[in-house]
């Protein structure tokens, strides 16, 4: 866990909110566990994009209290162009660099795991903070429904700064041991013809988490779905 140690290094520690602000799902979810690792509350936003526009992401972090944001290398230099902008945002120091790894503190259960922020699409974003207990009990209810195990392979294409996509794509599958099969942000829109799913699909059930707007447009192809012998089940 070099990056956990990164986290340690720059001083932050238990309790410590972090904005997490990633494109690319897998330097997300290495961000993500490196936060809990040492017991830093994670705070998952989507990345910015328009700099003219980033009164939400300024209003996220005067709330939340962070002094971090966490991105991936390639993205840090666009970063740094859009929090220059912003007198609130230039306040955060950026980290998107590894170190040597070195021996964590371990975290209570109930200690909080991540503050999950609203879009802000009805109003000002709001925050919830959840515990790693949260996380577990919701975990736990998504297994039982589903009848998750080491034999369920899961699809994805839900961003991880949303709630959803955190805890039924991204945790539930690592906890019971499953296959998590996460589709690039490039290939999202792309991907609800019979095509993809027959070429990943080798036998397996599948298990697609996605919601109601995703699934309305998956529907849409339900027709070549069938036609390459896959059923679907709600």
């Amino acid at each position: 866990m070099s990056f956990a140690a990164l986290l340690n290094e720059n001083g932050i520690k238990k309790g410590d909110n972090v904005i997490l602000l990633y494109v690319d799902v897998m330097d997300f979810i290495v961000a993500f566990y490196a936060c809990m690792y040492i017991g830093a509350v994670a705070v998952p936003v989507d990345f910015p994009t328009d700099p003219s526009n980033i009164e939400k992401w300024e209003l996220i972090a005067k709330d939340s209290g962070a002094g971090f944001i966490l991105t991936s290398k390639k993205s840090s230099e666009m970063l740094a162009k859009i929090t220059s902008l912003s007198e609130t945002l230039s306040e955060l120091d950026i980290l998107s660099e590894d170190m040597a790894e070195r021996k964590m503190e371990a975290v209570e259960f109930e200690f909080n795991a991540t503050l999950q922020y609203t879009s802000g699409s009805t109003g000002n974003p709001k925050g919830v903070m959840v515990s790693y207990e949260n996380l577990l009990t919701n975990i736990d209810v998504i297994g039982n429904y589903l009848d998750l195990g080491k034999s369920k392979s899961f699809i994805t294409w839900l961003p991880y700064y949303h709630a959803m996509g955190l805890i039924a794509s991204m945790l539930s599958p690592i906890y019971y041991g499953g296959k998590s099969v996460i589709v690039p942000i490039s290939l999202r829109i792309r991907f609800y013809g019979s095509r993809q799913l027959q070429n990943i699909k080798a036998n397996i059930l599948l298990r697609l988490i996605l919601h109601m707007s995703l699934w309305q447009m998956f529907l849409k192809n339900y027709p070549t779905t069938k036609k390459a012998n896959i059923r679907l089940k709600a």
